[in-house]
């Protein structure tokens, strides 16, 4: 009687798990600086005012949607780099094509 009993339990268990599975088993979705590490690039490459993304897998085509253009002054030769809100490129493994979005000039 105990072992069917339990038997009986470990179905419903197994079974339980099957119709709703845990949401911990889907993989965690990846963030743009994860995709940059993957990668080989920095993840300071981007800044952190990153509001969303969408990358094809297949193609490495990407667009990365900041919160607001901005303008960053870069460390080696004061060169002043403008960000637009939106940018687009093609990522590959250390290389990047296409870039739209960025302005780079020498700063004042």
């Amino acid at each position: 009687m105990a072992r069917r009993l339990l038997a009986t339990l470990l179905v419903a268990s197994l079974l339980l798990a099957l119709a709703h599975p845990d949401s911990t088993s889907s993989p965690p979705a990846t963030t743009t600086y994860d995709e940059l590490r993957l990668r080989g690039f920095p993840c300071g490459l981007l800044l952190a005012n990153v509001r969303a993304y969408t990358l094809d897998a297949g193609s490495g085509d990407f667009a990365v949607d900041l919160c607001s253009r901005c303008r960053i002054v870069l460390p080696a030769g004061s060169y002043l780099a403008t960000f637009s809100d939106r940018l687009t490129g093609c990522l590959d493994d250390r290389h990047i094509s296409g870039l739209n979005g960025i302005r780079v000039g020498v700063g004042s």
